[in-house]
């Protein structure tokens, strides 16, 4: 998942970052922008 981040512009990043925070459920959010080196704010 990250290689296919990497290749992605900033709004697609921050917006598959946001889908895979919901298929986490609770904790997704923080999860993801650890994952991706995002702000929490920007994945929610």
């Amino acid at each position: 998942m990250k290689r296919l981040v990497a290749t992605l512009l900033e709004s697609d990043r921050r917006r598959y970052a946001a889908i895979e925070a919901t298929k986490f459920g609770s904790g997704g959010i923080s999860a993801v922008s650890s994952l991706y080196s995002l702000d929490a704010k920007t994945v929610r």
